[in-house]
């Protein structure tokens, strides 16, 4: 097994650049324990974000009968 230290110590985020230890943060060991799974599940998700962002216009296009009816005003922004 790999060594594994039980905390890390890291700066928070703030507006100053700055700092001492009262803007240090103690991490978990587990957030250092090495996760060979990890990219897999970050790319699927950037791939499941990505697949519904193509996808927007078309379901706001399926579903914009639904929900717009003759005699209403519709706000848009941009071109329409």
């Amino acid at each position: 097994p790999q060594h594994v230290k039980p905390t890390r110590k890291v700066h928070q985020r703030s507006d100053s650049f700055g700092g001492d230890d009262a803007d240090m943060v103690e991490l978990p060991a587990q957030f250092y324990q090495p996760r060979a799974d990890l990219k897999q599940a970050v790319m699927e998700a950037i791939q499941e974000i990505t697949s519904d962002l193509e996808d927007l216009y078309k379901n706001i296009n399926d579903q914009a009968t639904n929900h717009i009816h003759a005699g209403e005003v519709i706000l848009t922004y941009g071109s329409s």
